[in-house]
């Protein structure tokens, strides 16, 4: 239960974070970003565990291990797609002075995300699906930034 419910918080979250409050930002053309998702979609697509936490913020992956059931739901949904090579991404700068997604719901995220990532695929040809990321750099590096569960931190 609180799996499903922490899942339609990020939800509300994400469409929460209107484009009015944010600015689009091409951070998609750089080269450590190109990097991130071709890295990300390819451990989507793999289906291997070890692959996307490469992909994931370290604090995050390491305050998860202690909750495997609660990380493995979390990307229960992510590997039941396969993103195909034409894939569309969107990336919306998070301001500064803008509350994160879910801070009043007592989430807390380990690193403060950067951008809302909008990646754009359609599985068949005539469905559409939209997978939504936080992410952050550093060190010249780009990770997904997940909030940590209830009672985490």
């Amino acid at each position: 239960m609180k799996i499903a419910l922490l899942i339609l918080m990020l939800f509300a979250a994400v469409f929460g974070l209107r484009a009015a409050d944010t600015s689009s930002v091409d951070v998609t053309t750089t080269p450590a970003f190109k990097a991130f998702l071709t890295n990300y979609v390819t451990a989507i697509n793999s289906k291997e565990r070890a692959k996307l936490n490469e992909c994931i913020h370290p604090k995050w992956v390491a305050m998860m291990a202690k909750d495997q059931k609660f990380s493995d739901e979390w990307f229960k949904g992510r590997f039941g797609y396969l993103i195909p090579a034409e894939f569309e991404a969107k990336a919306t700068a998070i301001p500064a002075e803008k509350p994160l997604p879910l801070a009043n719901q007592g989430l807390v995220f380990p690193v403060k995300p950067t951008y809302q990532v909008q990646i754009q695929f359609k599985p068949t040809p005539t469905d559409i699906v939209y997978m939504v990321l936080w992410v952050a750099s550093e060190n010249d590096k780009w990770y997904e930034v997940l909030p940590s569960a209830p009672n985490k931190n």
